[in-house]
């Protein structure tokens, strides 16, 4: 290859690195980065679920933890038994 056409090859890459520059200067948040409105509204804590056949008690829970004494109900919905609790958040 020629001067030439090196130099034109370096000219076409800068430019396509500006575009892509500009464009990316359009777009105000970055990837994985919520609006501030969505970022006030999040809520600190965890989310439990607790199941008993067809009953379900979601609330929120501080920690993730879940202790239930001997004879008691988990929560209040829900009677001494098995059931199936789920963390998410």
């Amino acid at each position: 290859m020629n001067r030439t056409t090196v130099s034109i090859l370096i000219l076409s890459a800068a430019m396509c690195i500006g575009l892509a520059i500009a464009r990316a200067a359009d777009k105000p948040l970055r990837p994985g980065r919520l609006p501030s409105d969505e970022r006030k509204a999040l809520v600190q804590g965890l989310r439990l679920s607790v199941q008993q056949t067809d009953k379900v008690d979601t609330r929120r829970a501080r920690l993730a933890a879940l202790h239930v004494p001997a004879g008691q109900g988990p929560t209040t919905v829900l009677e001494p038994g098995q059931v199936k609790a789920r963390l998410s958040g």
